[in-house]
């Protein structure tokens, strides 16, 4: 009671509630109020046409200029109240930094009205939260204002001294995670800038790495360890080793489990689905299709990681041949109300899977069938290769020589432009492999005994490294044999 009493207090004497500082939701005759609830709820954003809405006429630019302005500023101001409990951050994190500023800024009004003990008590609740989730840069601002409150009115040597001691020791480790985040940020503008993979690159990221992995284990700060896990990340993404990178993915994990990390700074459903990808990507499908039913229960059905989890899920039971969960996995996605609310590209790519599926095992859902793609088409490579390859497979089905010859030409000049690199080796082979059906689709031993040599070739040529985010829907080897198999049957 007597804090509470002290704050009415505060607010009655010192400065109270500006009623003009928010908006009043209740009141649409308030032409404030009417703007938000137009723009809000208005498909027009034409100033002309607000205006005249809230005027009746549209000559008045500068009253509606005056009022946008009013209504921006409140808004702002409203940020304040933001409710931080609501999970709508990026991460678990940025909450609670906010609640460290707002309670730091709290401190600091207390201070200017010299009210120091009541900003005392926010300060150590500031400190409390900062040091619960490991956020050194907010614990040193609230023991240094608390420093400022002992030294200028509590004279207590004890305090000052606790103070200090600890201080010293954070100034210690803030020292590390300043150097952690300036070699984060110098490799990360290295990447934004396009630089290759260069043995020179990959030195210099090793090198960080190296020094990120002293620092953590002289600070065992978790914001260090932060900084090095992700460079570690992009080095093993570089260097395509899926063998050490599962293995590191399961290390960090046990030091999770450990209580080594502290989950403010480390995302266990992250790392989970790296490690379900990498699965995928070495070819270990009972351990991957096993994490991957793990990590499925624990994401929020509907939202974007889930939806990108269910991708690589449903790969890991095409790739395994297990089509009964790959079948699963696809209905589930489809069947998600939040699938519209996905941007354009990876709708689109749910598309692209069902189609595959439906050739290869008949499965329907006629409402996906007919569907056309757009945005897939726009890519250069990538998935437009599937969908190229999609297009051909159908084709081939009408058996319309013209069409099919126009097919085959166009597969030739696609790979001749855009299949350039290294990296696209694979697919290269494998659009020569449907040429080769192109043309002799219609005897299907000739179509293998042709097919051979490159088929051999194909299986010796590895998959593509990380740089290529897409990972085949079908093995190639797979879908060639399918295709074969189909054909034949017609026969």
């Amino acid at each position: 009671m007597e804090e509470l009493s002290k704050l009415i207090d505060i607010i009655e004497n010192k400065g109270k509630f500006v009623e003009t500082a928010i908006l009043d939701y209740s009141d649409n005759s308030n032409l404030e109020t009417r703007l938000y609830n137009l723009v809000k709820s208005s498909e027009t954003k034409n100033e002309i046409v607000l205006a005249n809405e809230l005027y009746g006429s549209e000559n008045k630019s500068s009253a509606y200029k005056m009022l946008k302005s009013r209504v921006k500023r409140k808004l702002y101001n409203q940020l304040f109240f933001l409710d931080i409990d609501a999970n709508k951050f990026v991460n678990k994190r940025a909450g609670i930094e906010l609640r460290c500023k707002k309670l730091l800024y709290f401190a600091f009004i207390l201070k200017q009205l010299e009210e120091t003990a009541l900003a005392e008590k926010t300060l150590n609740k500031v400190i409390a939260t900062a040091q619960e989730a490991n956020l050194v840069h907010y614990e040193i601002e609230g023991l240094e204002q608390l420093r400022v409150l002992i030294a200028e009115g509590k004279f207590n040597r004890k305090n000052l001294d606790e103070c200090a001691k600890r201080l010293e020791a954070l100034y210690t480790i803030k020292d590390f995670i300043n150097k952690s985040n300036a070699m984060y940020y110098d490799v990360r503008f290295d990447i934004k800038l396009g630089v290759d993979t260069s043995h020179k690159f990959k030195l210099k990221l090793s090198g960080y790495i190296k020094d990120l992995e002293s620092y953590w284990l002289a600070s065992q700060a978790s914001s260090v360890f932060y900084r090095y896990h992700q460079l570690k990340l992009m080095y093993y993404e570089l260097e395509g080793d899926t063998e050490r990178y599962i293995q590191y993915l399961k290390d960090t994990l046990d030091l999770y489990h450990a209580g080594k990390l502290h989950h403010s700074f480390f995302s266990v459903n992250h790392n989970m689905f790296l490690l379900v990808y990498n699965y995928l990507k070495g070819k270990h499908y009972t351990k991957g299709l096993a994490i991957a039913e793990q990590l499925k229960q624990q994401l929020q059905a509907g939202t974007n990681n889930w939806f990108a989890h269910l991708e690589n899920y449903f790969l890991l039971g095409v790739h395994s041949g297990n089509y009964l969960k790959a079948q699963q996995i696809l209905e589930e996605a489809l069947a998600n109300k939040y699938l519209t609310s996905l941007n354009p590209f990876a709708q689109e790519r749910w598309m692209l899977y069902y189609k595959f599926f439906n050739y290869i095992t008949g499965f329907k859902l006629p409402i996906y069938t007919n569907k056309k793609l757009k945005h897939v088409t726009l890519d250069k490579k990538g998935f437009n290769v599937w969908s190229q390859i999609l297009d051909f497979i159908y084709v081939i089905e009408k058996d319309q020589p013209e069409l099919i010859e126009r097919e085959i030409d166009r597969l030739r000049k696609f790979s001749a432009k855009y299949l350039t690199s290294e990296g696209d080796n694979r697919t290269k082979l494998f659009l020569k492999l449907l040429q080769v059906i192109g043309r002799e689709y219609q005897n299907i031993k000739v179509c293998k005994r042709k097919g051979n040599y490159i088929l051999n070739k194909l299986k010796l040529t590895p998959a593509a490294g990380y740089a290529y985010a897409e990972l085949e829907i079908i093995p190639y080897e797979q879908l060639w044999e399918i295709i074969l198999q189909k054909l034949e049957n017609k026969e």
